[in-house]
């Protein structure tokens, strides 16, 4: 929905994924992961990767959700007190100054 409100098409959006799957989905090879203490995945890679598909369509990523001319509402789940392990639900719309892909990171 995030690219689809910068102006990405669905087929842009089809061949990013089939483009950079491989990238983006690229297991850690760490003790930490080999134990299944950690994610498989880093986000870094998914990062990136969104980085490089929106610049590619003249996107800016850093873009704060305001500025967007389409309306978009993203659901995010925040670990809002590690130690406790505490989860708290954040809706973020075109009222919030948070870049663009920092929400989408957040709803992954």
């Amino acid at each position: 929905a995030s690219a689809l409100a910068v102006g990405m098409t669905p087929q842009d959006i089809l061949e990013f994924y089939s483009s950079m799957s491989s990238e983006i989905f690229k297991p850690k090879h760490t003790l930490d992961s080999f134990l299944d203490l950690t994610a498989k995945y880093s986000d870094e890679n998914l990062y990136n990767a969104i980085q490089k598909a929106f610049s590619s369509k003249n996107v800016d990523p850093q873009i704060p959700l305001s500025q967007l001319s389409k309306e978009i509402v993203i659901p995010t789940v925040c670990l809002d007190c590690q130690t406790l392990k505490r989860w708290r639900m954040q809706i973020l719309t075109n009222n919030s100054e948070t870049p663009l892909i920092d929400a989408m990171m957040e709803s992954t």
